[in-house]
C-alpha cells in the first residue's frame, strides 16, 4: 500500500534525524542552522539528489501529522530550500530506455517461432511483442484475464492496472493493439503456439513466467527478470547497446514509429 509505505519512509527519516541529534547532544527541535548541518551531512554527495527536498517534506510531516512545534522555520527556510535545489541541479541527465527500431522488432517477432533460440529467450521475445503492440506496462503482464484476437486487433482484458488503484468501477480495463505490427505476421497466434508447446496456455498461466535457471515456472516474472532477460535476448539476436534496453522502452515504440512516419495523432 502506497500510503503505508510513505508513512514508513517518513518515520524512518524522523528516526535518523533524532539519532543524529542525540549523537550531537542537540535538544528538540532543531533550529535552522542545525537542520542545515544535518541535511548537509545526510543529503549531500553520495546520497540521492532528491533526498534534501524529501527532508523538507519530513519537516512538513512532523508539523501537520505529528504536531511537532518549531517546524515552520525549517519548512520556510531559504537555506534548506536552496540546498535542496542545488542538489537536484547536480543530478546527471536521465538516460531514457531506448525503443527498439522496426527492423529490430521484426527480428524479435521472428524469435518467437524460431526453435534455435532457448525457450526462455523466446518467451522474453513474446512478452516484448505483447508490450509493444498493446502499449502495455510491464505490470499488465501479470494481470491478464483474457486475450481475444479477431485477426485485425488484439484485445486484452485486465483484472487490475496501475492507473485503477482502488477505483474498482474502472475495472475491467481493456488494452487494444494491432494483430500485425512490424513483421507482417499475426503475433498472438505465434505466442499461443509457443505457450501451448510448453503447456502454459491456460487462463491462469502468466504471459511471462519466471525462469529459475533450469525451467519456466508458473509464477509471473518480475520486471528485474524481464530486464535481464531482454538484454540476454538482444545478445542472442545480435542487437547492440543492450545496456539501454528495458521494459520502459516498449510502451513508446508504436507512437515513436507512428510519429516518424508522419501519421496524424488520431
Amino acid at each position: 500500500d502506497k500510503a503505508t509505505g510513505t508513512l514508513a519512509t517518513r518515520l524512518s527519516a524522523v528516526t535518523q534525524l533524532v539519532k543524529w541529534m542525540r549523537a550531537n547532544k542537540i535538544e528538540w527541535a532543531p533550529d535552522e542552522k542545525q537542520a542545515l548541518a544535518y541535511v548537509r551531512d545526510h543529503c549531500g554527495p553520495g546520497s540521492s539528489h532528491t533526498r534534501a527536498s524529501r527532508m523538507i517534506e519530513v519537516f512538513t510531516f512532523l508539523k501537520h501529522v505529528l504536531g511537532a512545534k518549531g517546524m515552520n522555520v525549517l519548512i520556510d527556510s531559504r537555506l534548506l530550500r536552496g540546498f535542496a535545489i542545488e542538489r537536484i541541479q547536480q543530478a546527471p541527465p536521465r538516460r531514457q530506455a531506448l525503443p527498439f527500431s522496426p527492423a529490430e522488432m521484426v527480428k524479435i517477432e521472428e524469435m518467437i517461432s524460431d526453435v534455435k533460440y532457448p525457450m526462455e529467450v523466446r518467451m522474453i521475445a513474446a512478452a516484448t511483442v505483447f508490450l509493444v503492440s498493446l502499449r502495455a506496462r510491464f505490470g499488465d503482464l501479470a494481470n491478464v484475464l483474457r486475450v481475444e484476437d479477431d485477426g485485425d486487433m488484439v484485445t486484452v482484458t485486465l483484472v487490475k492496472a496501475k492507473t485503477t488503484n482502488r477505483d474498482l468501477s474502472r475495472l475491467p480495463i481493456c488494452l487494444v493493439g494491432p494483430s500485425k505490427i512490424f513483421g507482417g505476421g499475426a503475433w498472438w497466434p505465434a505466442v499461443r503456439r509457443l505457450r501451448q508447446s510448453i503447456g502454459m496456455d491456460g487462463p491462469t498461466s502468466p504471459i511471462l513466467p519466471s525462469w529459475d535457471g533450469e525451467v519456466l515456472t508458473y509464477f509471473p516474472a518480475g520486471v528485474a527478470d524481464y530486464n535481464v532477460g531482454v538484454k540476454n535476448m538482444c545478445i542472442h539476436a545480435g542487437l547492440g547497446q543492450i545496456a539501454d534496453w528495458s521494459s520502459h522502452g516498449c510502451k513508446a515504440i508504436m507512437l515513436t514509429f507512428a510519429s516518424k512516419r508522419g501519421m496524424p495523432p488520431e
